[in-house]
């Protein structure tokens, strides 16, 4: 229900947003911007996505999401239970990430999730 709600807050809102499982995580996650050469796997069928110069959410194991592609070894599955949702706002739409934020948030509380 997570990704099918962030799915349809992405088309309403009109921005990037990364879901990912955040027992998958390595350490505290960090947004910074990727090194050239930097890429990660984003799918099953093992394509890679490069990232040299993007915005990124990090871990300790390097980069794990941005506002393109999410990588594979962190994304939500049947068995998450936790995850960590980031919207990828711009200064260009002041407020609309906050916007965004408020309406999703009050998704998640409505359908019973815990939302901090």
């Amino acid at each position: 229900a997570g990704v099918d709600l962030v799915n349809a807050a992405v088309l309403v809102g009109g921005l990037p947003i990364s879901i990912v499982d955040a027992a998958k995580l390595q350490g505290e996650p960090r947004v910074g911007v990727a090194e050239a050469g930097a890429s990660y796997i984003f799918n099953r069928g093992g394509q890679e996505i490069s990232l040299g110069g993007l915005l990124c959410l990090f871990d300790g194991e390097g980069p794990c999401a941005n506002a393109v592609k999410d990588a594979q070894r962190t994304k939500t599955d049947e068995h998450t239970t936790d995850t960590l949702i980031l919207i990828w706002g711009t200064r260009s739409w002041p407020g609309r990430a906050e916007a965004v934020a408020d309406v999703l948030r009050g998704a998640l509380t409505g359908l019973g999730a815990t939302v901090s």
